[in-house]
């Protein structure tokens, strides 16, 4: 036996899904995720997480790291990212 067509109304809703894939996406700031990302931190999982379930998510935050200045003193650069969630395997 065959499966039955798609439902209309389930055609179109997944058109217009990929077509707000295509024209959207949603940034939000979570300046401090680097640090809880390198502190291995429960809230970058989260963070990871919804960028897993919604592919149109992005989030924004400074990057910190330390590089060696002049006299070999340390110095903190700061870094602007612009992150989404990695293409499944």
């Amino acid at each position: 036996n065959a499966p039955p067509p798609p439902d209309e109304k389930t055609s179109n809703r997944a058109s217009a899904d990929v077509l707000a894939c295509l024209k959207y996406q949603y940034v939000v700031s979570c300046q401090v995720y680097g640090r809880q990302k390198e502190e291995n931190d429960p809230k970058a999982k989260d963070i990871e997480f919804l960028l897993r379930k919604f592919p149109n998510l992005r989030v924004a935050y400074i990057d910190n790291k330390k590089e060696e200045g002049k006299g070999g003193e340390l110095k903190s650069k700061y870094y602007s990212c612009l992150i989404k969630a990695k293409a499944p395997p």
